[in-house]
């Protein structure tokens, strides 16, 4: 790892590496996870899931399974409440419709996706709640599934949802429409929205090189390694308590009382440790049935899901259609681009086609822009976040047409990159204005780095760069600092950690208390024990959460300086604090360390906490260049990584190693995607790779040693210049890997995986043209 840094300034705590502090019992084994608890009287839970990809539900008849001894409760769809179809903000612009969320926990009319769950049992133990499953009775209409979003959105495609309409559809009958009117023809595409600036027809008219292409990725899952798994309790009081392994326990309780019917304020939910998650942990799957089995049975009870459900019924990203359309003049300058996404939402609604369109040109100044998203409905699972949602995909379409320009004008492609890197001021095609931000930086520490200045030599031997943007994310969040008279502080904070934020967080209360990272506790709060918090999603937590336990800190400082007045019967004018030391001003023998002073607090006025609940702006953009090396074999389309650098703008890295660990794990996750990854399904829409067997990701044999170059741009919108870094990593590499292709072979592979057959398909292509 190697750094371009920022000035230090007198952080002392900030940009140094300690241990984290829940190492210890991840590495032996202490660590409790979501199917780690066990409770007195434990039922087990099973799901029925739908064995087809797109069916009416004429009936379910759980009779059979109930006479089972042994079952304890079953429950179906039918049982939910059904909640209003209305769409409602859940917080921090996070809008649901209630009635596709309930309907994705148990489907009630009909199943949309094989592994659909459709009714669910508990028992005493797995082994008799799984033959109960085979004793529930289902009456199957089989439709036609649809399987692909250029075909879904066909006029005389399967219609997944009878009333779904179009969302500008919706918008233009809503003056005359009542919720009760027969709505007409229905579709499978949910929204649809451009974004514009500038005039991109005269963008393109001033061009003397216009290229468009078009481009597809498949279904890709996230991968974590620990499957999902929710335990849930009733207490006498009408009260719930779940237990699971999520990335935002705030969000998943709310989610949770809409799906089951109950107040939040009767539900608490204790975040477990996360064997990963990258956003595929946000959504309520096994909470709310688990809730219900628990309820019927009068007894808790613990669902766990199977790897092959994990693939089959839980979210992953969106398989897409990209054509990208791009015009530049003689002398590289970019007049005009045009971008059409149309992503697959899954089952229900909710692509990320919005973060694709908002990214997709994001690392250019570009003065005229279009860009326009579909979100579109498929016999899939719902999709869910995967680190920089939407966004990878785009990149491939979006830099792959920047290369293809490069090749056209002879230019080099970081120097072409660089003439029209965007910069303070330069405005983003959804209209937000970019305010201080390291693109420039990060293109200039690449181009001056050994990797783009060594030739690569050897046969079949390509390198390819490109770019990334993300703009980071942001949201509501608590945390509360107890101050313990050993002089450590204990630290409860609500983000789920995933990344070493436990420890980021504490690095920043540490920083502001003058004290050591190793003298805090951190912790992550149930939902009684801290204020509501956001998810931990958007690489944005060591941002929105440092920003709490900063805002605690000094919440602890000035009562600290208060009280040392009052034991020394000054004015807290005269009282400073530096350092972790709190002295008078005009008076040496006045000191205290804030050690000694915490020994002090209880005989001398009582204990001292501090808290900090913000929603912070100024959230800083983040920015990714990669380089790849690459070698193909032509006789069997095999691609081989032989090096790879990632640099970012980190903003201040707040713990460097950690932001190397997040920017390696992004490159790997992309090269997975690049190469090997992707939903395979059969003639029926059932997946036939739903094993890590199968499912092809990368391992360390796949992948060289990933350089990192961090590149020190301090974000002005934090106190310590923090910028998240968890999602531009996995943007660049699905772009870098196919322009390294080309450069290897002169093919161009437009779509995602590049697997072996793809890559053979491409160069049968291209002797096919030459023929």
């Amino acid at each position: 790892m190697t750094s371009v840094q920022a000035p230090a300034g007198h952080l002392k705590v900030v940009g140094t590496t300690p241990i984290r502090h829940d190492g210890a019992d991840k590495v032996t084994g202490r660590a409790c996870y979501g199917a780690d608890i066990q409770l007195p009287g434990l039922l087990h839970g099973k799901v029925l899931r739908s064995p087809h990809a797109h069916a009416r539900i004429r009936s379910v008849d759980p009779s059979r399974a109930l006479a089972l001894p042994g079952v304890k409760a079953v429950v179906t769809g039918a049982e939910l409440p059904q909640p209003s179809g209305k769409v409602i903000d859940m917080g921090e612009g996070d809008l649901v419709n209630p009635r596709f969320l309930s309907n994705n926990c148990l489907a009630v009319d009909k199943a949309l996706y094989k592994g659909h769950p459709v009714a669910a049992v508990a028992a005493v133990d797995p082994h008799v709640a799984e033959e109960a499953l085979s004793l529930i009775d289902v009456d199957y209409e089989v439709l036609p599934p649809v399987m692909n979003v250029l075909e879904a959105m066909k006029g005389d495609a399967p219609l997944l949802h009878d009333r779904l309409l179009t969302m500008a559809e919706t918008t233009r009958r809503a003056g005359g429409l009542r919720a009760d009117d027969d709505p007409g023809e229905g579709s499978n595409v949910s929204n649809h929205f451009v974004f514009e600036i500038g005039d991109p027809d005269r963008g393109f008219r001033e061009a003397d090189l216009v290229v468009e292409r078009e481009f597809d990725t498949s279904t890709v899952h996230q991968g974590y390694i620990e499957p999902h798994s929710a335990t849930a309790m009733w207490h006498g009081d009408g009260s719930l308590t779940i237990w699971c392994s999520t990335q935002g326990h705030f969000n998943m309780r709310d989610q949770t009382a809409q799906v089951i019917g109950a107040p939040v304020s009767k539900i608490k939910v204790v975040p477990m440790e996360i064997g990963g998650g990258f956003g595929g942990k946000n959504t309520p799957y096994m909470e709310s049935i688990s809730a219900l089995l628990a309820r019927k049975a009068k007894l808790p009870v613990k669902l766990s899901m199977s790897r092959s459900e994990v693939f089959e019924a839980t979210g992953p990203t969106s398989g897409s259609h990209i054509r990208v359309k791009m015009g530049a003049t003689r002398d590289g300058r970019i007049t005009a681009a045009e971008a059409t996404l149309a992503y697959e939402a899954g089952a229900f609604p909710g692509s990320p086609v919005n973060p694709g369109t908002q990214c997709i040109f994001g690392p250019y100044d570009i003065p005229n822009a279009r860009a326009e998203g579909y979100d579109v409905v498929v016999n899939k699972p719902k999709v869910a976040p995967y680190r920089a949602p939407g966004v990878p995909a785009a990149a491939f379409a979006a830099e792959s047409v920047v290369d293809e320009i490069c090749r056209a004008l002879d230019m080099d492609p970081l120097e072409f990159r660089l003439r029209n890197a965007a910069r303070e001021g330069s405005r983003r095609v959804t209209g937000p204005i970019y305010p201080r931000i390291g693109c420039v930086e990060t293109l200039q520490a690449a181009q001056e780095h050994d990797h783009y200045r060594e030739p690569l030599e050897g046969r079949n031997r390509g390198r390819g760069v490109a770019c990334g943007f993300w703009f980071n994310g942001t949201g509501p969040s608590s945390a509360v600092a107890s101050v313990n008279a050993d002089g450590t502080v204990n630290l409860v904070e609500g983000s789920p950690d995933i990344g070493g934020t436990r420890t980021t967080s504490a690095m920043q209360l540490a920083e502001v208390l003058g004290i050591a990272a190793e003298d805090v506790n951190p912790s992550v709060g149930d939902t009684d024990s801290v204020g509501w918090t956001s998810n931990t999603v958007g690489s944005g937590v060591a941002f929105k959460t440092g920003w709490a336990c900063y805002e605690a800190a000094w919440d602890i400082r000035r009562q600290l300086l208060q009280r040392a007045a009052l034991i020394w019967d000054v004015s807290p004018d005269d009282v400073e604090y530096a350092d972790g030391v709190i002295s008078h001003r005009s008076d040496p023998a006045l000191r205290l360390t804030f050690r000694e002073i915490a020994g002090m607090l209880n005989s001398t006025g009582g204990p001292i906490s501090g808290r900090g609940s913000v929603d912070p702006k100024g959230v800083g953009n983040a920015f990714s260049v990669n380089i790849v090396d690459v070698e193909v074999d032509p006789e069997t389309g095999k691609v081989d990584i032989l090096r790879y650098t990632a640099f970012q703008d980190v903003g201040k890295a707040v713990h460097p190693d950690y932001v190397e660990g997040q920017i390696q794990g992004g490159v790997a996750q992309g090269v997975g995607w690049a190469l090997n990854e992707e939903y395979v399904f059969d003639g029926d829409g059932g997946m036939v790779n739903s094993s890590f067997l199968d499912y092809r990701m990368p391992t360390s044999l796949d992948l060289p040693m990933i350089d990192v170059v961090q590149v020190e741009v301090p974000n002005p919108g934090h106190p310590f210049g923090v910028r998240g870094v968890g999602e531009a990593p996995i943007i660049a590499p699905v772009a870098a890997v196919a322009n390294a292709i080309h450069d290897a072979l002169g093919i161009r592979v437009r779509r995602a995986p590049m697997s072996p057959a793809t890559v053979l398909e491409a160069l049968w292509q291209k002797g096919q043209a030459k023929d």
